[in-house]
């Protein structure tokens, strides 16, 4: 667990075992303005989660927790259906700073393409 899909203030595969919780809070606004067919948006969130061997006892004091903030682009001529997404998440704990870009369906703004598509 951990990286673009996941706990984004920590890096992919940070936490691994056979159970896992993960929560992903997202409060999305798009601007109001597009810029060509482009549409640009923005996300503030907050995720947890941890992952647990086979044998540990899943302990709700284990979950670790990220904030961030990050642009989306939903560039329908060169993405199709997928948008690209710029994250930056600190961990609570820790205070780092984790940059990430990956481009999926992953948390998509199901009106962002309202007026792209045409």
């Amino acid at each position: 667990m951990g990286g673009d899909v996941g706990l984004r203030g920590y890096k992919a595969g940070s936490f691994t075992g056979n159970k896992s919780l993960l929560f992903n809070f997202e409060l999305r606004h798009r601007f109001s303005f597009t810029w060509e067919k482009v549409a640009i948006g923005q996300a503030f969130f907050v995720d947890s989660g941890y992952a647990w061997k086979r044998d540990d006892d899943v302990q709700l004091d284990d979950l670790k927790f990220n904030v961030g903030w990050g642009l989306r682009f939903d560039i329908p001529s060169i993405f199709g259906k997928d948008i690209l997404r710029f994250d930056i998440a600190v961990p609570v704990e820790t205070g780092d700073v984790l940059i990430s870009i990956i481009s999926g369906p992953v948390f998509r703004y199901d009106k962002l393409t309202e007026n792209t598509e045409k």
